[in-house]
């Protein structure tokens, strides 16, 4: 029943695997032929020991399948989570957010997530792709996989190479990525008292409930932003002084990116997700 085949091989066959020899014995007891890949059951063993506390019986194909794509999503999350702090984090908030209806999915991510997390911290690959075929012997499951350390050197080649369609590509195991960096700004003290000259109040209070996001082409690195403002901040400049005060007359003049760093914090967001199915609307100026 169970075949994974993968983008990097795995120990080879153990036949003595306690998790695959339960699932073998059970699928044959059901006369169900159970099928290994030798090369890449690594993926299988991982996967399946991560669903087995979840299901008493033998599962179906459907429940099967609906398992492995919630451990997948939770495998991923948990792994990016590692490498990458916070996004993980922020990757499981918008993950829960597109399920909010299905809370018995939601609550089985998280568990899985701290299960990946106990029994294979060590482990940093992402799973890409997890397919499910079904014949009369059984049912074939063919996962594709990729270490994140490799994925990241990919990136860095991709981003020389300027092949954005190839990044695409190796982005889809995470719905809804976006091949843009992100980053606001963050008004600091100097912003405000700005604001409060030209209210002639210093007393005048400048209450900061929300900031712009700005997008731009994806970049290797945060420096890689940050030499970009250096630029381009006036352009940015421009975008921010609007946006609060729209009598251009009166914005300061003389505009350097040394005022524009004395004026705003960079907050940066590497990934960015879109987890709408509509096409964005952009007006171009």
């Amino acid at each position: 029943m169970k075949a994974f085949k993968g983008g990097k091989s795995g120990n080879g066959k153990d036949k003595n695997d306690p998790n695959l020899l339960r699932v073998i014995k059970e699928y044959e007891q059901k006369g169900k032929k159970v099928r290994v890949n030798e090369s890449d059951k690594k993926y299988s063993a991982m996967l399946l020991d991560l669903i087995s506390p979840y299901h008493e019986a033998v599962p179906d194909a459907e429940e099967l399948e609906w398992l492995l794509e919630l451990a997948v999503i939770a495998w991923n999350i948990a792994t990016i989570k590692k490498e990458l702090g916070n996004v993980g984090n922020v990757m499981l908030k918008e993950t829960k957010e597109e399920l909010k209806d299905d809370k018995e999915a939601i609550k089985l991510i998280e568990k899985l997530i701290k299960d990946k997390t106990k029994k294979f911290g060590k482990e940093d690959f992402l799973i890409r792709d997890l397919k499910l075929n079904e014949d009369e012997n059984g049912v074939f499951v063919i996962a594709t996989a990729m270490p994140f350390s490799e994925f990241l050197l990919q990136d860095m080649d991709e981003e020389e190479a300027n092949d954005e369609d190839d990044w695409d590509d190796e982005m889809n195991f995470l719905p809804g990525y976006i091949n843009r960096n992100g980053f606001s700004l963050v008004p600091k003290q100097p912003f405000i008292e700005w604001m409060q000259r030209l209210e002639g109040n210093s007393l005048f209070p400048v209450e900061i409930t929300e900031t712009p996001v700005y997008l731009l082409a994806e970049k290797e690195s945060n420096e890689a932003v940050e030499a970009w403002l250096k630029k381009n901040f006036d352009t940015v400049f421009r975008r921010q002084l609007e946006s609060w005060h729209t009598d251009e007359k009166e914005w300061p003049k003389n505009r350097t990116y040394k005022m524009f760093s004395e004026w705003f914090d960079v907050k940066h967001h590497s990934m960015v997700f879109d987890l709408e199915d509509f096409p964005v609307d952009k007006d171009i100026e």
